[in-house]
């Protein structure tokens, strides 16, 4: 069975594309600024002393428990970044499907033009 594709559903179809483009770039972007924040928070912990340690992993512990709450924001703003294009990926499946409907109408249109 084929459904009828409508220029509300295509319009719709752009329409959620396009802001689901600017969506992912700015969730993106912000998710660059707040790691940005972290690893300048992280160079100045490091400088004033609040975070020591004779290894890697031991500063990395004390660094997540003196900055947690920055460490906390760019695990939020990943998240919602990663959700963005997500939702980005899934408006275009749903441009994709729609051209495919479209060109499928026009195969069966022109394929019963020609049996005619």
């Amino acid at each position: 069975m084929m459904t009828t594709v409508k220029q509300i559903d295509i319009s719709e179809a752009y329409n959620d594309l396009s802001w689901a483009t600017v969506r992912a770039y700015e969730f993106g972007e912000a998710a660059l600024r707040v790691k940005a924040d972290l690893d300048e928070a992280l160079g100045a912990a490091l400088l004033d002393g609040r975070i020591e340690g004779k290894n890697e992993a031991q500063r990395e512990a004390q660094a997540r428990r003196v900055l947690a709450d920055r460490f906390a924001a760019v695990e939020s703003t990943e998240a919602d970044a990663r959700a963005a294009r997500r939702d980005l990926e899934l408006a275009r499946l749903r441009v994709e499907s729609l051209r495919m409907q479209v060109r499928l109408a026009e195969v069966l249109t022109h394929a019963q033009t020609a049996a005619e």
